[in-house]
């Protein structure tokens, strides 16, 4: 829009003002985004790109078969990337997410979801679109691990993650007891399998 503007304007006698104003407004819109960013606690991450090879990432959570590749740990405004390789004959258990879209990659291995009360089979290359929510469940097949990539648009999982693995025993807790302790994050669990 500001390009469209700026060449409409060019065209004009006195340019200089205009465009004058139109980056002072673009600047504007650029410090009131990191003064939001700065509000939702990412004043003390430096953002810039970066490259991760295979193993690399922030975090190894678990007993290593998950990974955070990125959060706002890193420096997202918000996005969550995990890679994670689920051990045969497990599940997530159905939970859903109140304030997050949740995507899944499978890279290897077949298995299931549940989306709301459908059922889908999956294998590698598979993606799946959990919509903000929604009730779903994931599931390795008996046979072989299922190792996929997940991606939630808002923070709070990675810190859940971090949570969960790294002592929080939900085999030692009921389900309201682990919910009144990951509400915070935006996840409900219905049942553990």
């Amino acid at each position: 829009m500001i390009c469209n503007l700026t060449s409409k304007f060019m065209k004009q006698e006195k340019p200089t003002i205009i465009l004058t104003s139109l980056l002072a407004l673009q600047i504007y819109m650029i410090s009131a985004f990191a003064q939001n960013a700065d509000s939702e606690g990412h004043d003390s991450v430096i953002r810039q790109g970066y490259v991760l090879k295979p193993g690399q990432g922030e975090d190894t959570i678990g007993d290593g078969s998950s990974l955070i590749k990125a959060s706002p740990k890193t420096g997202t405004q918000g996005v969550v990337f995990v890679e994670d390789t689920m051990p045969p004959s497990s599940t997530s258990g159905i939970h859903v997410h109140l304030e997050a879209d949740e995507f899944f990659y499978v890279l290897e291995g077949t298995g299931r979801i549940n989306l709301g009360v459908d059922e889908h089979e999956i294998s590698a290359g598979d993606m799946i679109f959990v919509p903000v929510g929604t009730d779903h469940k994931i599931s390795s097949s008996d046979g072989e691990p299922l190792h996929v990539i997940f991606v939630v648009d808002r923070p709070g999982l990675d810190e859940q993650f971090r949570l969960e693995f790294d002592g929080l025993d939900r085999t030692k807790m009921t389900i309201d007891e682990f919910n009144a302790i990951v509400e915070k994050y935006g996840t409900v669990y219905k049942t553990f399998d």
